[in-house]
C-alpha cells in the first residue's frame, strides 16, 4: 500500500464519509494495493521499518516524505489524524441520533485527545493502541508552530511508550506546514539516522513485502 494512502484515508473520512464517493475512493485504494502486491511493485526491496506518526505528517513536501520513506523501505502507518474510532449511531429515536452525532464529533482526532481529562494520557493510550495493532517499530513526532501544547504532551508520550511498549520515539525539529523552518533533506537525514542506528537493531524481522 502506498504510504500516502494513510493521508488519503483520513482525508476521505473528513470530507466524504458516508457517501458513495468515499466508497469509490476506498475501493480504488484497495485495488491499487492489490495490484502492487500482485506485481511486486514496491519501491524498496523489502519493508525495513514500520513507523507510526504520533501527531501529524509533513505536508509541504509530500513526495519528499511519503515517497522517500517508501523508497527506503520505511512504512508510514498513519499519524494522529488517523486515530479515528468510529461508533455505530443508535437510530432508535431523534434523541439517540443527536447524541450519536455529538459523540462522533467529540470522538474525532485531536478533539478526542484534547477534550479528555488528560490530553497526554488519552493521546498515549490511542498512540499505543494503534502502534501495537499495526505492529509499529517506532513512533515519529513532528510538531506545528500553532500547536505548542503538543510539545509537552509529546515528551510524556515518548517516555511512557518506551516504558510500557519499548517503542522508540523520534522528535523532529520542524513544522508540519512551514518549509522554511527545517528543509526536507534535513528531516530525511534525521529519520534515516534514527532508523539505521536505533530502530533496525530493535526490530523483529517481519519478512519481505510482496
Amino acid at each position: 500500500m502506498p504510504n500516502i494512502f494513510s493521508l488519503f484515508t483520513y482525508g476521505t473520512r473528513f470530507v466524504a464519509w458516508g457517501t458513495e464517493r468515499a466508497v469509490e475512493i476506498m475501493q480504488s485504494m484497495v485495488d491499487t494495493a492489490r495490484e502492487r502486491l500482485e506485481n511486486g511493485s514496491y519501491p524498496s526491496e523489502r519493508e525495513m521499518v514500520r513507523s507510526m506518526w504520533s501527531y501529524t505528517s509533513y505536508y509541504f513536501d509530500m513526495a519528499g516524505l511519503f515517497n522517500w520513506m517508501e523508497e527506503n523501505g520505511i512504512t508510514h502507518l498513519g499519524d494522529g489524524l488517523n486515530l479515528v474510532f468510529p461508533r455505530i449511531v443508535d437510530t432508535t429515536s431523534r434523541e439517540t441520533m443527536l447524541k450519536g452525532l455529538a459523540e462522533i464529533a467529540r470522538n474525532m482526532p485531536m478533539t478526542r485527545q484534547m477534550g479528555a481529562s488528560s490530553m497526554s494520557v488519552q493521546w498515549l493510550d490511542d498512540i499505543m493502541y494503534a502502534s501495537k495493532e499495526l505492529n509499529a517499530d517506532c513512533v515519529i513526532y513532528c510538531g506545528h508552530h500553532s500547536c505548542k501544547q503538543t510539545w509537552s504532551g509529546a515528551s510524556i508520550v515518548r517516555s511512557e511508550l518506551m516504558k510500557r511498549a519499548k517503542i522508540p520515539t523520534l522528535f523532529l525539529q520542524g513544522d508540519s506546514w512551514i518549509r522554511r523552518m527545517t528543509p526536507m533533506s534535513v528531516l530525511q537525514e534525521t529519520i534515516n539516522e534514527f532508523v539505521n542506528t536505533i530502530v533496525k537493531k530493535r526490530r523483529t524481522p517481519a519478512g519481505t513485502v510482496g
